[in-house]
């Protein structure tokens, strides 16, 4: 593998790093998120989710803008704000205060043969399913750029052991770009 192209090879990427991990603030959360829609991202691809967070409901700041970007977003029609459901082995991923937003598409992961991932979170607030990597040892997960070195998933450049909602998440993200560049007159609730 040289070169590749993913879901949606015309869309351009947004990068944003939000570095603190558990610690960082909710307010440089919600700045992150308002930067991004106030310089035109259409969606907001999220494979992350709270740690000790998952025990309170979502800051006011962050509520507040996810409020604003998934109506007001895009000129009216909404930022399309996808996250992760989490990785913990059948546990409701309405425990996410993130993914249990209401403006928000939640993605379960789902193996290559279409069954639902042993390891994904479920539940009311999942909106979909992505394709990820399966439950069992040496099955195939999402074919992606990687890391170089021991910060990797493989040797190389790439892999193909990408897997969990982190990694169904930003197929759906891609598809949610692939259908706004055909018609970008969507809401993002369409």
């Amino acid at each position: 593998q040289i070169n590749g192209t993913g879901v949606c090879p015309d869309c351009s990427l947004y990068v944003v790093r939000m570095i603190g991990g558990s610690s960082f603030r909710s307010l440089s959360n919600a700045e992150a998120f308002s930067r991004a829609e106030e310089d035109g991202v259409d969606v907001i691809n999220n494979s992350w989710g709270p740690s000790l967070t998952r025990f309170f409901p979502l800051a006011e700041a962050e509520r507040e803008v996810f409020d604003r970007i998934t109506t007001e977003g895009r000129d009216g029609k909404g930022v399309v704000l996808v996250f992760a459901a989490g990785n913990d082995f059948f546990t409701p991923a309405t425990a996410n205060p993130y993914a249990s937003h209401p403006g928000v598409i939640t993605v379960s992961a789902s193996t290559r043969i279409d069954d639902f991932a042993c390891y994904s979170n479920y539940g009311d607030v999942i909106a979909i399913a992505g394709p990820s990597r399966g439950c069992y040892e040496g099955e195939t997960g999402i074919s992606t750029t990687d890391y170089q070195g021991a910060e990797g998933y493989a040797a190389g450049a790439f892999t193909n052991s990408f897997g969990g909602t982190s990694a169904a998440a930003p197929v759906v993200s891609g598809v949610a770009g692939l259908v706004l560049s055909a018609n970008p007159e969507l809401t993002a609730q369409q």
